[in-house]
């Protein structure tokens, strides 16, 4: 379906179904996404923190 103008493009993200994850191509937005970016930091740095966490458990298993 093709958007009428930049504005059509406004909270009709596509969605697309990743191993039965409804995921959103953000990179149809048009003015891209501050959402994937904070997400992505959030999810590395749990990464991170769970890394050191982990590490700290081992050495003192």
């Amino acid at each position: 379906m093709a958007a009428k103008g930049i504005l059509g493009m406004i909270g009709n993200t596509p969605l697309v179904n990743v191993n039965g994850i409804l995921a959103k191509l953000e990179a149809y937005n048009p003015t891209g996404s501050v959402k994937d970016r904070m997400a992505h930091y959030i999810v590395k740095k749990a990464a991170e923190e769970t890394n050191k966490a982990y590490e700290v458990w081992l050495k003192n298993k």
